[in-house]
């Protein structure tokens, strides 16, 4: 027969006849002290649960010594700020030794009951078989029209890429061709006009103005 008992904030599994710590109780040694918070009692077969604690279930204890656990060190350090704090601390305890484990009431369940559950009806494997039969002639159809489908959109792919590569040819042709003339034209120099000559005076007017003259 055990207990689960909850005091000082923590959880323990007692027995009757042990010797164990916990947080500080109020009483002098050797004084009997009765614990309420009981959550749990296990009997052999027979297991009372509390909701939490159990009504009336209790655990009587016999205080043996109080006394103060190791020293815990505490550091503060700030740094760069030449601040430093040193502590200790050591946790009160209380020694019981548990005399009686008493339970009344609570829900009382059967240790190691388990509900068998019937197990289920397999299906008939025929069903099973058929539904098989039923989806393997879809499978192959679609297994099918997919392949196909994949003909037909890497065809119009290829058409696509085929139309697009003699447009980009003729593009590309076009243009060397403009190109070309361009370079022709820019390479011929122009030819500039000839001046007039104007008319020289006729030589027989001079000669008889000579004449006359004389």
């Amino acid at each position: 027969m055990y207990a689960v008992i909850a005091t000082g904030g923590k959880q323990y599994r007692v027995i009757k006849g042990e010797t164990l710590r916990v947080e500080k109780v109020i009483g002098e040694e050797g004084a009997k002290i009765e614990l309420d918070g009981v959550l749990m009692i296990v009997d052999g077969d027979k297991v009372e649960i509390g909701t939490p604690t159990l009504a009336k279930g209790t655990v009587s204890a016999r205080i043996k010594s109080h006394g103060r656990g190791e020293k815990i060190e505490i550091i503060k350090f700030r740094r760069r700020k030449y601040s430093q704090t040193r502590a200790g601390h050591r946790q009160s305890y209380t020694e019981i030794e548990v005399t009686d484990i008493k339970s009344i009431g609570g829900s009382r369940v059967k240790a190691e009951t388990a509900v068998k559950t019937e197990p289920k009806a397999k299906a008939e494997p025929k069903a099973k078989v058929e539904t098989k039969a039923k989806v393997a002639p879809k499978a192959k159809a679609a297994a099918k029209a997919k392949p196909e489908a994949k003909a037909k959109v890497e065809t119009k792919a290829k058409v696509e890429v085929k139309g697009k590569s003699e447009t980009k040819t003729k593009a590309k042709s076009k243009a060397r061709v403009e190109t070309k003339a361009k370079a022709a034209l820019k390479a011929k120099p122009k030819t500039k006009a000839k001046p007039k000559t104007k008319a020289k005076p006729a030589t027989k007017a001079k000669n008889k103005d000579s004449k006359d003259g004389a």
